[in-house]
């Protein structure tokens, strides 16, 4: 349709727009600024009369200017949440032509995925009819979508306590799951997604939402009892569900069946967006092979995205060695040179290809664009070590212990640990090693190696065996069930 190429060139525009404004000059964000106003402008004009249009046809077809819901799904960072379908005339007819009119506004504006401007006018509309939950629903929603969780849990709060009609009782169960899940609690996330299967129990959304949730929690065996279902009552077409019920036969140790779904997957599903997901998933596995398969399927379809490109340039690297990985970043780099984390990867690649001048080069590049650039002062700790300069090496290690963030900082102890070692004084890294251990405890798992060693070359051989101990669970990990 014209309207949604239209919106695709707009869409375009400001991804440019995101790009450079970081790094623009003042006379490049003005205009940029200018570019955004008109945009805003653009879309207020196509929703003015879109919903001018709609009021015509219902005028024209004699029926009330207030639709049920339609079955708009859209998916969060930590699950599923579709917007109910209702269908009450009785109710709509009561409304008034405001209600009427600021309802229609808001559910333009969020068919549109422009949910803070929603809001107002769900605002409006629940001011003026109150008891119509299925307004009360939307705001609620579209607080979630704007991160607004407190406000969400409020609305979501009001209508458990008053909605009796069991669709939207169980959109609300989910959704409040969502905001507790998005907040980090998953026990109570588990109970209102439960609680949302309950009512329905062939809820997807609600389903795939608590099989997540217990795969958080490592409950991989009740996940898969959840998911599975879901799988197999879609004959194994939502790539998302199988993907999930992959990761749990994973960890559960269980390869044979994780390999034979993402086979699946890869098999079956062509579309960039999921062929994306199902490369970052063999990324985290460790099949850099896959990986580099799904971001070639990728570019066969969006050859722009520079996302692809990278996650091609680095899997390849990965799989096996060699300059095409190299030549893949550097295509990365060219489509979108703002994207810090493309240059840290061609300057690491170069580095352990042996062009160690060039990857300092790189990193310092890095320093110059993001001065606390953790993982760049990182590679400079190890350059300089290499070759000799541990006063300067010594020097980014205190750059790090000087960052706010604890985690951080234990990277920095860790490499003032192993900068020790190389000048041969354990007992000046034992401190060190331990010090990184309460700042990041078991996240720089290398820590325990580094400390055993230093034990040992001081004669504690005890201690040292102890210290090795603690690395067993990462080397032989126990599956939970």
């Amino acid at each position: 349709m014209l309207i949604q190429q239209v919106f695709s060139i707009m869409f375009e525009q400001l991804d440019r727009i995101k790009q450079i404004y970081a790094q623009a000059d003042p006379v490049t964000k003005q205009e940029c600024d200018r570019q955004l106003l008109e945009l805003r402008q653009m879309s207020d004009t196509i929703l003015d009369q879109w919903i001018e249009f709609e009021e015509k046809m219902a005028e024209l077809v004699d029926t009330p200017p207030l639709p049920a819901l339609e079955n708009t799904a859209s998916t969060t960072l930590t699950g599923h949440q579709e917007t109910p379908t209702k269908s009450d005339h009785q109710t709509i007819e009561l409304i008034s032509e405001e209600a009427s009119h600021h309802f229609r506004r808001g559910q333009g504006y969020f068919d549109l995925h422009m949910y803070e401007q929603s809001i107002p006018h769900f605002i409006r509309v629940i001011e003026q009819e109150p008891e119509l939950n299925v307004a009360r629903l939307y705001l609620a929603l579209g607080y979630f979508h704007a991160q607004k969780l407190d406000e969400a849990q409020i609305h979501l709060n009001l209508l458990l306590h008053t909605e009796d009609h069991p669709l939207l009782v169980a959109f609300s169960h989910n959704l409040m799951g969502c905001v507790f899940l998005q907040k980090g609690n998953t026990v109570p996330a588990i109970d209102h997604f439960s609680q949302a299967l309950e009512i329905f129990s062939d809820f997807s959304d609600a389903a795939f939402n608590l099989g997540y949730t217990l795969i958080k929690q490592g409950k991989y065996q009740e996940a898969i009892s959840v998911l599975l279902p879901v799988a197999e009552d879609n004959q194994y077409d939502d790539w998302e569900t199988v993907s999930m019920l992959s990761e749990a036969y994973r960890k559960l140790g269980d390869e044979q069946t994780a390999d034979e779904l993402n086979q699946k997957l890869l098999s079956e599903h062509r579309d960039p967006f999921s062929m994306q997901h199902l490369a970052s998933q063999y990324e985290k596995n460790g099949n850099h092979l896959n990986a580099t398969i799904c971001y070639a399927r990728v570019l066969e379809q969006d050859p722009a995205n520079s996302e692809a490109w990278h996650g091609l340039g680095w899997n390849t690297w990965l799989h096996q060695p060699s300059t095409r990985g190299i030549i893949y970043l550097k295509k990365a780099i060219t489509l979108a040179p703002l994207r810090l984390d493309y240059w840290f990867s061609y300057g690491w690649i170069l580095y352990h290809t042996g062009e160690v001048e060039k990857a300092e080069t790189v990193f310092h590049r890095l320093l110059e664009q993001e001065a606390n650039h953790v993982l760049a002062l990182a590679a400079l700790i190890l350059i300089n070590g290499v070759k000799g300069n541990l006063m300067k090496a010594e020097s980014f290690c205190q750059r790090l212990i000087r960052h706010p963030d604890p985690a951080v900082q234990g990277l920095g102890y860790h490499h003032l640990g192993r900068l020790s070692i190389v000048k041969g004084d354990y007992a000046g890294a034992v401190p060190y090693f331990k010090r990184s251990i309460q700042l990041v405890n078991d996240e720089v798992k290398e820590n325990y190696l580094y400390l055993g060693l230093c034990n040992f070359f001081q004669g504690h051989k005890q201690a040292a065996e102890d210290n090795w101990k603690k690395l067993l669970p990462f080397v032989y990990p126990v599956s939970s069930s």
